[in-house]
């Protein structure tokens, strides 16, 4: 018996580099139409279908386009669909269009910028409806610990990359510093927010500002992520 079942219809000026974008991500061309209309049909697995659309007037920075994908584990397709394009093009961009932002501990979604500025948003179905779908790894409910959680959700709910990164540079400018992974992560956060926001300056100083931090090997190993995200700034920058 046929299920019913609901696919998002996404503008795009081009279908071309939209296409290539899916494609590097791992996902399949499933239909395509060049006429009367521009149209094409992807999906990922089984279960997740876009359907793309031209519009010749199409803007990319004024796109509106958004869809909800509800599934069991976001952090596992995030490590999938990353891989993936970083075998197909050498490195995941993380600002403009396309982008698709590092996963973070405590984080229960991520979205994704295509080319067209359609955001798709990958959400776990456990998420509760209340306002603390972002956990903080720490918990510890220092001042750090809250504006990592309103960071992750000012990047990851509403995209604004700037209201993040200002959150975050209060905190770390605040005498309530919490422990030393919370400050570890915030300023990996920040590092990210920099990079995306141009800020080379900042992120050169937030670089060595992380090397300096006294981790013990117990907080190494929990904050492998995070150095290896570091280590890898600083080697783009040298």
């Amino acid at each position: 018996m046929f299920r019913p079942f609901m696919v998002p219809l996404l503008p795009c000026r081009s279908i071309d580099p939209v296409l290539e974008f899916y494609a590097a991500l791992g996902f399949e061309v499933t239909y395509r139409q060049k006429s009367p209309n521009v149209y094409a049909a992807i999906r990922y697995g089984e279960h997740i279908h876009l359907h793309f659309y031209v519009m010749k007037s199409h803007a990319p920075e004024k796109n509106h386009g958004t869809c909800l994908v509800i599934l069991e584990d976001p952090e596992a397709l995030h490590a999938a669909l990353t891989a993936h394009y970083r075998k197909a093009k050498g490195t995941v961009p993380l600002t403009g269009f396309p982008r698709i932002p590092r996963w973070r501990a405590g984080q229960t979604r991520f979205n994704v910028a295509d080319p067209a500025g359609n955001i798709i948003r990958f959400i776990s179905h456990q998420e509760s409806s209340g306002p603390d779908w972002v956990k903080s790894p720490e918990n510890s409910g220092s001042i750090l610990s809250t504006a990592l959680v309103t960071a992750l959700k000012l990047r990851n709910g509403k995209g604004d990359e700037a209201m993040a990164a200002a959150a975050l540079d209060r905190a770390l400018r605040a005498k309530d510093g919490g422990n030393v992974r919370e400050r570890a992560r915030a300023i990996a956060l920040r590092c990210e927010l920099a990079s995306v926001l141009g800020e080379s300056t900042l992120l050169d100083a937030l670089l060595n500002e992380f090397a300096g931090l006294n981790l013990d090997v117990m907080d190494r190993d929990i904050l492998g992520p995070e150095i290896r995200e570091m280590e890898k700034l600083n080697s783009a920058r040298n």
